[in-house]
């Protein structure tokens, strides 16, 4: 499994706006791809002006079997919502499960 985290830099005034156009345009987008897990949208209390989007695929190269231009047409959906990102990538070696 592997995790990306985007790290959006959005003023905590257009983190509304800019959570509708990412639920209209990305979170259906990614749903529909092979290997996706799930998405959360994270806000750090000591830096309200960025939105981590934080990424679960099955596989890194699910991830990047995605076309250039299925990513580009989505993030035009966005609009004027769009914003700069910086990109981590990072391996899942472990996860502790609640005990059942």
């Amino acid at each position: 499994m592997v995790v990306e985290r985007l790290t959006f830099t959005v003023k905590s005034s257009d983190h509304v706006a800019w959570m509708a156009a990412d639920e209209a345009s990305w979170s259906p987008f990614l749903a529909r791809q092979k290997g996706f897990i799930s998405k959360q949208l994270w806000v750090a209390r000591d830096k309200p002006d960025e939105i981590q989007a934080v990424i679960l695929w099955a596989s890194e190269a699910d991830w990047k079997a995605i076309p250039e231009a299925d990513l580009r047409a989505t993030d035009a959906l966005m609009g004027d919502m769009v914003r700069p990102l910086v990109c981590h990538v990072f391996d899942v070696v472990a996860t502790t499960e609640p005990a059942t």
